[in-house]
């Protein structure tokens, strides 16, 4: 399983470096996103990688069968919630 750690700042460098990494994986089987490094909270740069990692996931889901993502994190309730309320959970 790949691991891939959110970076510690939001800035918009690091947040599409993160998303680069995510597709650089896209032949893995199983992801796991490591959001514990996480710092301060930017609502827009969290939207853009839920968005991100939603579409991701459901090219994955057709592409790869079995295909899944794990978080890590001491913040998951808000990743979820703001993950839900962009449809990740289909």
């Amino acid at each position: 399983m790949s691991r891939i750690l959110f970076p510690s700042t939001c800035n918009p460098e690091k947040i599409f470096d993160l998303c680069n990494e995510i597709e650089k994986h896209s032949k893995q089987h199983k992801i796991n996103i490591d959001f514990s490094n996480m710092g301060r909270i930017e609502p827009f740069a969290m939207v853009y990688v839920a968005k991100h990692i939603r579409d991701f996931h459901r090219k994955q889901k057709r592409n790869i069968d079995g295909f899944k993502i794990f978080v890590v994190d001491t913040k998951v309730k808000i990743m979820l919630r703001i993950w839900l309320s962009l449809g990740l959970s289909d």
